[in-house]
């Protein structure tokens, strides 16, 4: 989510729009009566929900939506009830709570949050290859959720996710396209990084390899984020597919040297084995191999990089 040094721009136009996305309507809002029984009740299960205890914050909120149908509350309950159930990776029910709300609440202010959390879910089932959820459904909500909300909380989420879910699904040109726009579009977003990072996976696939390079490049710039560790190893991919040897190596060795205990350690290890082959020097290939068995004993890199050794005349 984006942070909020634009926020009375956001305010402005979420009062004259009235739809930003989320978690509850704020207590002083003159439509709510304090002290009214499905207030109270509503309380109870957001105190609950804020403190994680979300089984609690479900029995709260499920109370309300069937003892006070007319609610001010019973669109911010049910998305809530959804909510709680994302937290806690129940996904399908996480889907059919967004969905319970959203036909009964079409036209609510948590319409687009809702939207965005079922394109979450189902995304999520997607990846597990969970059938009756794919990545063409989850795609829908993610541009409804952006379409319905596109000034709110989660929309530079959405914004991102549409580009992943056409990663996901292989609709390559179409999430390129769509990466760039979350920093065009939110400029603050903390999802930047995580953008420019599928712009360089989206271009790998396609086989412009310098042009990951370039998406990569941005990512390292990038001294907060978390997947500098991933970008150095795919940058590393991306200069051995030009094939810039000297650079890949560079890459590859920086992935041990500067990001310890990064997931991809073997992985690099394993392309600078396919370096030294392709360059014919395979007494460093083997010494890279002997760091890899040592370091890495259950690693399946292990049994490729000896395979690539022995196909390729090392």
């Amino acid at each position: 989510m984006r942070t909020l040094n634009r926020l009375s721009v956001f305010v402005l136009l979420c009062g004259a729009l009235g739809a930003c996305g989320h978690d509850s309507i704020p207590v002083g809002d003159p439509n709510i009566d304090p002290n009214a029984p499905d207030e109270l009740l509503f309380q109870e299960g957001l105190a609950a929900y804020n403190a994680v205890d979300y089984d609690v914050a479900i029995a709260k909120f499920d109370e309300l939506l069937a003892t006070y149908p007319d609610s001010p509350r019973h669109d911010n309950s049910g998305y809530l009830v959804g909510r709680s159930y994302y937290s806690q990776r129940l996904y399908p029910d996480s889907l059919n709570a967004m969905s319970e709300m959203l036909a009964v609440h079409a036209n609510s202010t948590f319409s687009g949050s809702a939207l965005y959390f079922r394109g979450r879910s189902r995304f999520k089932l997607a990846g597990l290859a969970t059938p009756e959820d794919t990545y063409p459904a989850a795609l829908t909500d993610f541009e409804e959720s952006v379409t319905v909300d596109a000034i709110g909380t989660y929309a530079d989420n959405a914004t991102y996710y549409i580009g992943r879910t056409h990663y996901q699904d292989g609709n390559f040109t179409q999430a390129l396209a769509s990466l760039a726009e979350v920093e065009a579009m939110y400029p603050d977003s903390s999802y930047i990084d995580n953008a420019r990072y599928y712009v360089g996976r989206t271009h790998f696939e396609l086989g412009q390899f310098s042009e990951a390079v370039t998406a990569y490049d941005l990512v390292l710039e990038d001294t907060a984020s978390s997947l500098r560790d991933n970008a150095r190893y795919r940058r590393g991919r991306a200069n051995y597919a030009i094939p810039d040897y000297a650079e890949a190596l560079l890459d590859l060795e920086d992935v041990e040297s500067s990001f310890a205990g990064s997931i991809f350690e073997d992985n690099a290890l394993y392309y600078r084995v396919r370096v030294h082959v392709d360059q014919a020097a395979c007494a460093e290939a083997s010494t890279v191999l002997s760091n890899l068995q040592s370091n890495f004993a259950g690693s399946s890199y292990i049994g490729f990089s000896q395979n690539y050794m022995s196909g390729n005349g090392c």
